[in-house]
């Protein structure tokens, strides 16, 4: 996948794995995030339904299996896995950038904000400019993303990108996510309001995964 970009090989390798082992922990962690690429995120929620009725303490499985539901629009699943790994954790950060997203893709902006606030001091998730975008305050958006850009051009430039993505603007979002890593762009769904520009279908045909190009693969695991 990531070299070749050979979805239909990875599909029979990854297949493969789950013949051999179909309950490995790990195996089964790292499908989670691999079969979105193929855009099955249902294999992303069934597998991690599986997961943590095996082990309620699996705090790795359970973003995963929140971003399985963000990916088919079921927020209210999506943030009751986020609020149980904040219980399980409530030290840990990470949980709020997927609070904070499915609070925005809900247009709860007050609550969005809220949570990407708690996510970090620094706000890594650059979701604070994506909410004032959504509230059309653009004196804060454009404060914002600014410090997105000067904090993150160097070092995370999808940052970057996914807040030109929110914003509509195709490309300049398009030009952060070429700095980047596009694969993981194309898996994000906060890049959707692009989802239709000409330039992203053509990045999506260079990386394997349009969607006449992913309906050729039939990539069926074997599941515990």
């Amino acid at each position: 996948i990531q070299v070749d970009n050979d979805m239909s090989t990875a599909a029979h390798y990854l297949a493969r794995s789950h013949e051999l082992d179909p309950t490995n922990y790990d195996n089964l962690l790292a499908s989670m995030m691999t079969v979105r690429q193929f855009g099955r995120s249902d294999l992303t929620v069934d597998i991690g339904l599986y997961l943590a009725e095996r082990d309620p303490l699996c705090l790795d499985c359970l973003m995963p299996l929140a971003l399985g539901y963000i990916d088919q629009g079921q927020y209210a699943e999506a943030r009751h896995w986020v609020n149980q790994a904040i219980s399980l954790n409530p030290d840990s950060r990470i949980p709020y950038y997927f609070l904070g997203m499915t609070h925005l893709f809900e247009g709860q902006t007050d609550a969005a904000l809220e949570a990407f606030a708690a996510e970090t001091p620094q706000g890594f998730s650059a979701g604070k400019a994506m909410v004032y975008w959504e509230q059309g305050n653009e004196q804060a958006f454009a404060d914002e993303l600014q410090g997105v850009i000067a904090r993150d051009a160097e070092t995370r430039p999808l940052n970057v990108a996914k807040v030109y993505a929110w914003a509509g603007q195709a490309d300049p979002a398009l030009e952060w996510v070429r700095r980047g890593q596009p694969r993981w762009a194309l898996i994000n769904p906060l890049f959707s309001r692009i989802h239709q520009d000409a330039d992203w279908r053509a990045l999506q045909r260079e990386y394997g995964v349009a969607p006449d190009q992913l309906a050729k693969i039939d990539l069926e695991l074997r599941l515990p």
